[in-house]
């Protein structure tokens, strides 16, 4: 900073779980690692008008969310798809990225946890592909948020390879949202349209002994997407103290430490 001849910006060293009080109140407090939950002391330090910006984890989606807050919740006044490494400290709750082959794993957050065996031994069994029918002609940003609440709710992180060994090619090159449970590993993967070569269609696979529920259960959240998108705009994230807020029609209800995230379509009006 002084190399650069700026004067006007204080540089603490510290836990940024606990803010900086002696600055409060402050107009905005911007966080650039992805907060797992909402530290109540940057909610003590925000002025009573000031909005907080921050990368807020839920299942292992993470959108950097501007907040006000109204009586102790937070309501969004915007959602942007983003990605950061998460928070360390006293409000780490790491994200676990567990090997199931040289090529393949999985990450998982919220303390959710695998078996790396039982997947590995999935991805060497009985598989299913189910082609929805639905073309990817829009944005795919909302749909992780259909899939959600799917027991085993996770992210599949492939390489090129796992195509070479004769697995489904995942939805995008890092992989692909997807399930891991006791008896499947699901994801979502593409082909090109049948009926327009400009455009991929969306399909489902699964490994395992339950490879054909698992395809079933995604196929059935990307057509409740597909009929919903046309009249979705984005979603209002909203951050109650633990155990409350009104989860009627939310798209996914995260129950944190101390809070509890629900989130909501909006639609066109």
């Amino acid at each position: 900073m002084a190399a650069a001849g700026i004067a006007n910006v204080d540089m603490v060293c510290g836990d940024g779980e606990y803010g900086w009080a002696p600055g409060a109140p402050y107009d905005r407090i911007i966080a650039t690692a992805g907060a797992w939950e909402i530290p109540q002391a940057w909610a003590e330090q925000l002025a009573p008008d000031g909005v907080l910006v921050v990368p807020l984890r839920m299942k292992g989606i993470t959108r950097s969310v501007a907040f006000t807050a109204n009586e102790g919740v937070w309501f969004s006044r915007s959602a942007v798809n983003c990605g950061f490494m998460p928070i360390r400290g006293d409000g780490a709750m790491p994200e676990r990225n567990i090997r199931i082959a040289e090529d393949l794993s999985v990450r998982v957050d919220d303390g959710y946890d695998v078996d790396a065996e039982a997947l590995a031994h999935a991805v060497a069994g009985p598989s299913a592909v189910v082609w929805t029918g639905v073309r990817i002609d829009s944005s795919l940003d909302l749909l992780d948020f259909w899939l959600a609440e799917l027991d085993g709710f996770c992210r599949v992180l492939a390489r090129g390879t796992v195509i070479e060994r004769g697995l489904a090619e995942p939805l995008n090159g890092w992989g692909s949202m997807g399930v891991a449970t006791a008896d499947a590993l699901g994801y979502l993967t593409k082909r090109t349209s049948l009926d327009n070569p400009h455009l991929f269609e969306l399909g489902t696979c699964a490994y395992g002994p339950g490879a054909a529920g698992t395809c079933a259960a995604l196929t059935e959240r990307i057509r409740r997407w597909a009929d919903a998108r046309t009249s979705i705009t984005g979603v209002r994230i909203e951050v109650y103290p633990a155990g409350q807020g009104d989860t009627a029609g939310a798209l996914m209800t995260v129950d944190k430490r101390n809070s509890r995230v629900v989130v909501k379509p909006e639609r066109e009006t």
